[in-house]
């Protein structure tokens, strides 16, 4: 599509249209509460997995050592995290069978994905779908991006957690945020190397097009402020080693989990384990 062109030449367009899609996205937040109609009936607490995927052209770069050849980062990414959602899926059977005889089950705790694309721009491709029963109905969802999408442009790291935030305002009260950062570069919208210690600050904002926008740390902030009861985990996931310094430093400043970079996936996809 074309609009990025357009938005980025004028980016107060881009501010216009991340409004208008931050509004129409505040409507909608709580689908859990749209179809009940009624929070109490919500469960007792809800887990959200937030993907958060690079979309830059780096990724179409096809360097990943599958046991059958080499697949693209952006093929990696999916197949990372078909296997998460299988996993999580599994566990899920497996909290059930165990607690079938026991009153105060786990079955109330329900799981949601989400997952969100990332260049110079950000867009939600999946918004808080209820993993259920096989999961068929989220692989079947993602399997659609993967093809629907080919990577290109920038790597924007402001856009992609301003985005995560967007999507991770809690849903009910004991809702609880697993945010999956994944990229290959270091961001375009960031200084090459990040600070030396976890304990500087990154910079506030960056340049783009002659305007100023604020850069990715105030999303992240944000994201935890709102998340200050414990209810957030943030993993960064480097998918090749050029995005490693500035993802460590990410992770170290804002207390996620790093996972390094391993370009082969003949070892059961243990980056996202």
């Amino acid at each position: 599509s074309n609009h990025n062109k357009n938005d980025n030449s004028d980016p107060s367009m881009v501010v216009k249209r991340e409004e208008r899609i931050n509004n129409e996205e505040n409507q909608n937040a709580v689908i859990g509460d749209k179809e009940v109609g009624n929070e109490e009936v919500l469960p007792a607490s809800t887990t959200h997995i937030i993907f958060a995927i690079d979309c830059s052209t780096s990724m179409k770069t096809t360097d990943v050592v599958m046991n059958k050849g080499k697949i693209s980062r952006w093929d990696a990414v999916f197949e990372c995290i078909n296997t998460f959602i299988s996993d999580q899926l599994e566990q899920q059977q497996q909290q059930k069978q165990n607690n079938e005889n026991d009153d105060s089950s786990l079955d109330d705790v329900a799981l949601e994905v989400s997952v969100l694309i990332f260049n110079d721009s950000a867009e939600t491709l999946l918004k808080r779908m209820p993993l259920v029963n096989d999961g068929k109905k989220v692989l079947d969802a993602i399997r659609t991006a993967r093809k629907a999408y080919k990577p290109k442009g920038g790597t924007g790291f402001s856009a992609g957690f301003k985005r995560a935030k967007l999507l991770s305002s809690p849903s009910s009260r004991g809702s609880y945020v697993v945010l999956v950062f994944l990229s290959d570069r270091r961001p375009g919208d960031l200084t090459p190397i990040p600070p030396k210690t976890p304990d500087i600050p990154m910079q506030s904002t960056f340049k783009r097009n002659g305007k100023r926008y604020f850069a990715a740390g105030k999303y992240i902030e944000e994201m935890k402020q709102m998340h200050s009861e414990g209810n957030l985990s943030m993993h960064f996931i480097c998918i090749f080693t050029e995005g490693k310094k500035w993802l460590e430093y990410l992770s170290n400043r804002y207390k996620g989990t790093f996972h390094d970079p391993e370009l082969s996936m003949g070892n059961d996809n243990d980056a996202l384990q």
